[in-house]
């Protein structure tokens, strides 16, 4: 289109000046009834752009699952976690997403039907992010001692708990995610019996060993030698119990405590503590022509006045399994 409109411009000025020249030649006139050209062409009017498209808004559904999917994923995947070393780092990520998600919900706009389980979802997963800090803190702080109980402990917060209900009515309204609650099993509260042997070594000697748990948590206490362990006891808290058949020899006194006990892990999975009493315990047979004598200890675990065994606290690696 600009480029024909350019050469009628150019011919219709053309015109206009062989007729100028003719009049200054020979001063003829044109003929009568014969039109002159026109004086000169308009110039094409320029044409306005086009106004830019205005954006359209992201759907309401679109911007939900965009902060809510996130969320999710990082939680299966520290539900898949089997250690606390990995678990820590997949529930930072959880975390991030979390606190990522409420901040997005918070500055979203959403439609009236959508309004009260929005601010709803935001408030659960700004509490699900403190939650996720607190069960880190506890994994730390020893209140969590293996991957189990802190995913058991984070499916027991409120954050997480609060989760399903706002997306379940947003659902409804016609608004969904992919989230899946991850699977963290339960808190639980596993204990053996006082007395229950969890290793059991050779018990033909004639030493005896009784422990008195008066701590407020059960224990386990282990005997080792060269740096394995031989005999493990469990004994529940307020109980006493008598370990007989002590082979003679030296040992090394080790106890844990805490709570639910994990057969497979040989462990406490929370408030977990590992301690080494600082002295050895040596037993010994002595035979003489008239008598056998042999050894007795007896082990308090608490503190008692006037007591003679300090302890040692050990973290979790540096403590022989049981």
């Amino acid at each position: 289109m600009g480029s024909s409109t350019g050469v009628r411009t150019v011919a219709a000025a053309a015109a206009v000046l062989l007729l100028a020249a003719g009049c200054e030649s020979g001063g003829s006139r044109a003929p009568e009834g014969s039109s002159a050209p026109a004086a000169a062409a308009s110039a094409p009017a320029a044409s306005a752009p086009d106004p830019a498209p205005s954006p359209e808004p992201v759907p309401y559904g679109r911007t939900l699952a965009g902060l809510v999917d996130p969320v999710g994923r990082a939680l299966e995947r520290a539900a898949a976690a089997r250690s606390t070393g990995a678990l820590d780092g997949r529930l930072d990520d959880a975390r991030r997403a979390a606190s990522d998600a409420a901040r997005g919900l918070d500055a979203a706009v959403p439609p009236a039907d959508a309004a009260q389980p929005h601010r709803d979802l935001a408030a659960a997963l700004d509490r699900l992010a403190g939650d996720i800090d607190a069960v880190r803190s506890g994994m730390g702080a020893g209140r969590y001692c293996t991957a189990s109980a802190a995913l058991a402990g984070l499916g027991a917060s409120a954050g997480l708990r609060a989760l399903p209900g706002p997306l379940r009515r947003l659902a409804d309204a016609g608004y969904r995610t992919s989230y899946r609650p991850p699977r963290t099993g339960p808190v639980r509260d596993r204990r053996r019996a006082t007395g229950s042997y969890v290793r059991s070594g050779s018990r033909t000697g004639r030493g005896s060993l009784t422990i008195e748990n008066g701590g407020g948590r059960d224990a386990v206490v282990s005997l080792a030698r060269g740096g394995r362990t031989v005999h493990s006891v469990y004994v529940r808290r307020g109980s006493t119990f008598k370990v007989r058949g002590v082979r003679d020899g030296t040992y090394a006194v080790y106890f844990t405590s805490g709570r639910d006990w994990d057969g497979s892990a040989r462990r406490f999975t929370r408030d977990c503590g590992f301690s080494r009493f600082d002295d050895t315990m040596r037993f010994a047979t002595v035979t003489t022509a008239t008598q056998i004598r042999w050894t007795t200890w007896r082990l308090t675990l608490q503190p008692v006045a006037g007591g003679n065994a300090r302890t040692t606290g050990l973290d979790a690696r540096s403590f022989p399994t049981p």
